[in-house]
């Protein structure tokens, strides 16, 4: 029998409504070995579709700054299966490894565009490996469910009050 490829890295666990999260920094090469798949098509799911000159817009942009930015947490719905290990010394922290198998990748829910932008980059490995972003693992039994969460998250920052910039004097 031949194992199932599987993922195993730090990561934070967190329990958000009931539902099992964990967040890591992944490096851009993995995030576009593991996850870049979602973003070839990405016509069916349950985050935003992909839109190809949105990634081809925000690509350019990148090209333009001469860097790839920062970026907010990729929302991944991974399925249940995954196995997390408490760091030993420090098992209360939320901090330990997570044993992720391929097969439990359901879909990106946010950040289908930056995956998208950056597999149209085609940057050299080694900038890849040097750059990070934040990824948010939060487990779902299905793309149904997977869909449910994130209309609930939708929801939730439309009910949030926009921060307003302060007025000034001279305004």
């Amino acid at each position: 029998m031949i194992d199932e490829p599987t993922l195993e890295f730090m990561a934070i666990r967190l329990q958000k409504k009931g539902r099992p999260q964990f967040i890591a920094n992944w490096s851009l090469k993995t995030i576009l070995f593991c996850l870049g798949s979602f973003a070839k098509d990405g016509t069916q799911g349950s985050g935003l579709r992909l839109n190809h000159p949105r990634a081809r817009r925000m690509a350019n942009d990148w090209l333009s700054a001469g860097s790839i930015p920062p970026a907010p947490p990729l929302l991944v719905a991974i399925g249940q299966g995954s196995t997390f290990t408490p760091h030993p010394a420090h098992p209360e922290s939320g901090f330990g490894t997570l044993k992720l198998p391929l097969s439990k990748f359901i879909d990106v829910c946010d950040g289908i565009h930056r995956i998208a932008a950056l597999r149209q980059l085609d940057l050299p490995s080694k900038s890849l490996t040097e750059s990070e972003w934040p990824v948010e693992y939060i487990e779902c039994s299905d793309l149904e469910d997977a869909g449910c969460l994130i209309d609930n998250l939708r929801k939730e920052s439309k009910r949030k009050p926009q921060q307003k910039t302060p007025k000034t004097g001279s305004e």
